[in-house]
Order: structure tokens, then sequence, then C-alpha cells
């Protein structure tokens, strides 16, 4: 009993910060508390598990399974009392990258227009390139855990990074907030090189 105890603390540190990211994505109500319940369903359906929970391909599609059906519960339930399903996204956007201040135009004045522009361009991408941006870009997870959490080859998770960024470079581009536009230009460049290497 008790090495499943531990074992569950591992897994909780490797897959939480993910699988909030994964629940952002896919636009889940309360994805922070969604994700407890999801560890918490794992915790009582481990002995129907049948994989080897070293295997992240396996573990990540367990998990995924739970969330998708806690988070589709969450959302119905959601419609039934409606609240922004948005709310967890502001709250990861807040590490945006800053740039300095237009001319006239106070610092705090600025970084909440960028964020709020973010933010906007973010919900604004299709469901798989808005997950993979808050689980990589934001989330900072790497991309072969993502992959095991999404159930796709990483190469897939890579493709649909970089029409995210590009996306999001293009949106962010068009209105006043250049310097976010550039963090992704600058990320799609790097990838750009990568994939002619």
């Amino acid at each position: 009993h008790g090495g499943f105890e531990e074992l569950l603390g591992e897994l909780i540190r490797a897959w939480r910060g993910p699988l909030i990211a994964m629940l952002q994505g896919w636009r889940v109500p309360n994805p922070v508390d969604l994700a407890q319940d999801v560890f918490a369903e794992l915790w009582l359906s481990r002995a129907r598990f049948a994989g080897d929970w070293g295997d992240d391909g396996a573990v990540g599609a367990w998990l995924r399974g739970i969330a998708w059906n806690l988070g589709a519960a969450a959302k119905r339930a959601a419609a039934r009392s409606p609240r922004s399903l948005d709310a967890g996204i502001e709250q990861s956007l807040e590490a945006a990258p800053e740039a300095s201040a237009e001319k006239g135009v106070s610092d705090a004045e600025e970084s909440a227009h960028r964020r709020q522009a973010l933010r906007a361009a973010v919900l604004g991408l299709p469901a798989d390139q808005r997950t993979v941006i808050l689980m990589c870009a934001v989330g900072q997870t790497p991309v072969s855990r993502v992959a095991a959490l999404l159930g796709v080859s990483p190469r897939a998770v890579e493709g649909r990074l970089y029409r995210a960024r590009r996306a999001l470079a293009e949106k962010l581009d068009s209105g006043s907030t250049g310097a976010l536009a550039g963090v992704f230009q600058q990320e799609a460049k790097q990838q750009d090189r990568e994939a002619r290497a």
C-alpha cells in the first residue's frame, strides 16, 4: 500500500503540470481542481491499470482517458451553470514575456494589454494547437511527455507547436504587441532551422 502511495507522489510531480495545461487547452473549467480529481480517480482505479507505471506512453494514455471522462462531465456541469471556461488560461499566461513600454503608456497598462492580446490569441487557436502551446511553451513540458499524454507522436506535437507559434506570431504581429510576436517568430524560425538541419 505504501509503495503505490510513493509512486502516486512521483506521478503527481511528473504529470500534474502537463495535465493541467492539457485541461486548459481543452477549455475545461477549473483545470487545477480537475487535475486533482484525475489523480484521485487514478488512485481509485489503479488495480485496473494493465500497463507499466514506468512507461510514459501507458501512463499518459491512462491519465488522458480519466481526464477526458472527467473533463466531459465538468463541461456538461458548466453548461448547466455557466462560468468562464478560460479563467485558468489567464493565470497560465501571467508569465508572458514582457517588453519595454510604448511611448506614453505606463508599464502596467502595456503589460496588461500584452497579456490580454496573448490570451485572446491563444484562445483563438484551434484546440490541438492551443493545447500544445499551453503544455510546451507556457507549461514547459517536454515534447515527449506531451506526446505521451495526448496519445500522438512527438513529431505530431512538434508540428502542432510549429503551427501554433506561427499563428500566434501572425496574430500578435498584426496588433500593437510586436515584442510578443517577436518571441513566437524567433521560436518558429528556430524550429525552421532545426527542421532543415
